[in-house]
């Protein structure tokens, strides 16, 4: 992969992190609360639903690039985490495209008859639990392999590594902006990848 595909592999990764930072933060304006079909019917939930899915599909855009920046600097434990994370990734899009436009519409059809479910039935729901867990391990696993690598800012790994779990909190809860930790440090090695010029892929930068 070239450098300036690299690069800008950087820069959706950055406006990923920025637009679910937005989303958490639109988030406010709803009262927490498990999916209900008042809150996934409301103006603020439209917005910030179709927010997510937009930055879930600039990271797994970006995610390339922020991978193939540390490869070989990240070894073994790097690959694994790029899988993993690209999985879970590429599996919340569909949850976001779902929970976007699916869900509200079938709140809005049948508000009590949604509210009676009591979260989702049978098999979605454990597919929710394998996206989820492929999720937050899978980026939880990247983080620790750049924390080893070096490559990004130390800091903006831990970050990855602590805020990926806290980000369960926004994919259970509506109005439940936890996964703001995991936004800034997407945002956080996005600008590091972007801001970089002729770095060569792999080698380690000169960052702290």
């Amino acid at each position: 992969m070239s450098s300036n595909l690299i690069r800008w592999g950087g820069l959706a990764a950055m406006l990923a992190g920025a637009l679910f930072v937005a989303a958490d933060l639109l988030s406010l304006s709803i009262s927490p609360k498990f999916p209900s079909s008042a809150s996934l019917t409301s103006e603020p939930y439209a917005i910030q639903s179709v927010l997510k899915l937009a930055a879930a599909v600039l990271l797994l855009l970006g995610f390339f690039g922020l991978h193939a920046r540390q490869a070989e600097a990240a070894g073994s434990l790097g690959t694994a985490g790029f899988l993993a994370a690209f999985s879970g990734t590429a599996l919340a899009v569909g949850s976001f495209w779902a929970t976007a436009f699916f869900a509200p519409a079938m709140a809005a059809s049948d508000p009590a008859g949604f509210d009676a479910l009591n979260g989702p039935p049978g098999r979605l729901a454990s597919a929710f639990v394998v996206t989820m867990a492929a999720f937050v391990l899978g980026w939880m696993l990247f983080g620790v392999a750049a924390w080893r690598a070096r490559v990004y800012p130390r800091a903006a790994a831990l970050l990855l590594i602590l805020g990926s779990p806290l980000a369960l909190g926004t994919l259970m809860v509506v109005g439940f902006p936890t996964g703001v930790f995991f936004s800034a440090a997407m945002a956080w090695l996005g600008y590091t990848l972007w801001s970089e010029k002729g770095a060569p892929v792999g080698q380690p930068a000169r960052v702290s």
